[in-house]
C-alpha cells in the first residue's frame, strides 16, 4: 500500500516536468538542426524520459 501511493505520487510528480523537458528539448533540437550531434543527444534522453515515464506507469498500476 505504502509502496504504491508512493509510486502514484512520483507518477504524478514527474510526469509534468518530464513533458515539460521534451517540448523543451524538441524546440532545442528544431532551433539547432546543422547540429547531429545535438539532435542525437536529443533522441537519446527523449527515449530516456519516455522509458521512464512508462515505467512509472506501470509500478503505479502494480
Amino acid at each position: 500500500m505504502l509502496i504504491k501511493s508512493t509510486s502514484f505520487f512520483y507518477h504524478s510528480f514527474i510526469t509534468p516536468s518530464g513533458t515539460y523537458a521534451i517540448i523543451f528539448l524538441y524546440l532545442a533540437s528544431v532551433k539547432r538542426k546543422s547540429n547531429k550531434r545535438f539532435i542525437n543527444n536529443v533522441q537519446v534522453i527523449y527515449i530516456f524520459i519516455f522509458t521512464l515515464h512508462f515505467g512509472i506507469i506501470f509500478i503505479a498500476i502494480l
